[in-house]
């Protein structure tokens, strides 16, 4: 009886270490065709939302090294929306969102990594609060 399932483990052993094999391979080749998307020229508006994309990365990860930054988004997207302020439904406000989304290169602990970015200015009763949303999270720093 051990043996039929001794038998049993090594041949699905063996499956598992075939597919995790197969499974680095296509990693491997996702990686390489990666690029980033193509930057989408604003002047001296495509500098500081360069800048803020850096400070964000950097602020994250201080160790990261920047290679490129791009601003991705031909032009803002604006969403409007009135809502609670909160869970007890006490206050009600507008917000208006504008936001582009960023590209950012990075070389961090030996390994490359692309990073993509919602930039946003938020007009929330009418004051104005720049912010940011990595596409990824904050997230766990790479090991």
């Amino acid at each position: 009886m051990y043996s039929a399932v001794s038998e049993e483990l090594k041949s699905l052993e063996t499956d598992l270490a075939e597919a995790e094999a197969l499974q680095a391979a296509i990693g491997a080749i996702m990686v390489e065709g990666r690029l980033m998307k193509p930057d989408a020229s604003r002047g001296q508006e495509s500098a500081t939302l360069k800048k803020l994309a850096e400070t964000i990365v950097l602020d994250a990860y201080p160790k990261a090294e920047i290679l490129r930054i791009h601003v991705v988004s031909s032009d803002w997207t604006t969403e409007r929306v009135e809502e609670w302020t909160d869970t007890t439904k006490t206050a009600w406000r507008v917000r208006v969102t504008r936001g582009v989304n960023a590209q950012v290169a990075v070389r961090l602990q030996g390994e490359c990594l692309l990073y993509t970015i919602f930039l946003h200015q938020d007009t929330i009763d009418g004051a104005v609060y720049l912010g940011d949303s990595l596409g990824m999270g904050v997230g766990p720093s790479p090991s």
